[in-house]
């Protein structure tokens, strides 16, 4: 949640604000700067994405997918808000696209019900769930690392009713 929060825009700040409802305030700073303390790179990175955007008029996904800017000059503040979406979120849609197509390509008898922007609801003969389980999780691992071949992606299976 704090990096879909920080994702499209939010403020370290801004997330203490949000979060600090019933919980201990130093706790709570504690936990934030713990959990962007695993990513020394990211203000650097939002940076870089800032004066991507700024350069170019326009942010890409890995993919080459763009969102271009309406203004000119200084970036706004929601330029900026969108800017790191665009790239993370833009990205991950065309790996989950990508994993669609490999999981249709290979597998007729596996029914994609519904598509959601980090998951997919599938449907498959109940006796060759686990025939067909460890396929799929091969396929989404495969597409993500081709991306993030540093990362070691986690799949989950869970029953949807």
């Amino acid at each position: 949640k704090l990096f879909l929060a920080y994702s499209f825009g939010m403020t370290k700040e801004g997330m203490l604000k949000f979060l600090k409802l019933n919980t201990d305030l130093i706790d709570l700073e504690n936990k934030v700067e713990r959990f962007f303390g695993q990513f020394v790179r990211i203000e650097e990175f939002k940076e870089e994405l800032y004066l991507e955007l700024y350069s170019n008029s326009r942010i890409a996904s890995d993919f080459g997918n763009y969102r271009y800017r309406k203004f000119e000059g200084e970036l706004k503040s929601e330029e900026k808000r969108w800017c790191l979406s665009q790239k993370m979120q833009g990205t991950a849609s065309l790996i989950l696209k990508n994993v669609i197509l490999s999981i249709k390509n290979n597998y007729n008898e596996i029914d994609i019900l519904i598509p959601m922007h980090d998951a997919l609801l599938m449907q498959v003969e109940e006796d060759k769930f686990d025939i067909y389980k460890s396929k799929i999780e091969a396929i989404f691992k495969k597409e993500y690392k081709l991306i993030c071949p540093s990362i070691n992606p986690k799949v989950s299976f869970e029953p949807f009713f």
